[in-house]
């Protein structure tokens, strides 16, 4: 699916893939001048050549994915990383990303797939808290939000003349009936709200037209309304506990 003139979305369960009911996060491709750039890039083999599929459909070859930038270490996000890796692809992650696919330990969530392993894999660029880099035209900004893992990361890019943010699971299109999809799941061993709370907080303040989170949907304008969402939704769960251990409100957009 063609989302901007250069961004598609190829891969997810929502969308294309079935490998799994509860598997499959949303894998997008940047067609970029040095090659294909992934944000994610989902579970299994199965997902994998649907992906290829999709590149080919759309005119990328599977062949020219140069960098696989990952948003956080859950293995619906990560599991198909050494494959691409033995593919000569480039791994960009945060350094705690990094250390939980060298690992394969819980942080993987292997255990939610019903998977004793996880194929670990090497990172190739390891991110710290904020960095900006270049691939081809694009420069990426990668801003680390810890709460759903120690190193979740958004990925802040420009396309039509629009900001684009790849969230992963920091915040979701979630639904009115079910508010609860507004926010990342906690099932995880790294989950903290406070933490949360603060990156809801941070990221809350950089307004984008395109957001493209990790599951569900997406917005391609007014894309800072999920953030928005899911910063009400995240205040009415914690936010009693939150307001007595922090006081801090940022004060500017940007």
């Amino acid at each position: 699916m063609q989302l901007l003139s250069r961004i598609y979305l190829v891969g997810g369960r929502h969308f294309f893939l079935t490998t799994r009911a509860d598997a499959d996060c949303n894998v997008y491709a940047v067609r970029t001048e040095e090659g294909v750039v992934l944000v994610d890039c989902g579970y299994n083999e199965v997902s994998l050549r649907a992906i290829f599929q999709n590149l080919e459909y759309w005119g990328m070859d599977p062949g020219d994915i140069r960098y696989v930038l990952l948003t956080h270490s859950h293995f619906d996000h990560t599991g198909n990383a050494k494959a691409l890796h033995d593919r000569g692809a480039k791994i960009v992650a945060h350094r705690a990303t990094a250390d939980a696919l060298a690992t394969g330990d819980e942080r993987t969530i292997h255990y939610a797939f019903y998977r004793a392993d996880f194929p670990v894999c090497p990172v190739d660029v390891e991110l710290g808290e904020h960095e900006t880099f270049r691939i081809g035209e694009f420069t990426f900004e990668a801003i680390n939000v810890p709460g759903h893992t120690e190193g979740s990361t958004v990925y802040l890019t420009e396309c039509d003349g629009r900001r684009v943010m790849f969230v992963g699971d920091f915040a979701f299109h979630g639904r009115p009936e079910t508010p609860e999809h507004s926010l990342a799941w906690n099932g995880g061993t790294e989950v903290d709200t406070d933490e949360f709370l603060d990156s809801l907080l941070r990221i809350q303040q950089i307004r984008v037209d395109a957001l493209l989170p990790g599951h569900y949907g997406f917005l391609l304008a007014n894309g800072s309304a999920i953030v928005d969402n899911a910063l009400m939704i995240a205040l009415r769960a914690w936010g009693n506990k939150y307001s007595q251990r922090r006081q801090w409100w940022p004060t500017t957009s940007r």
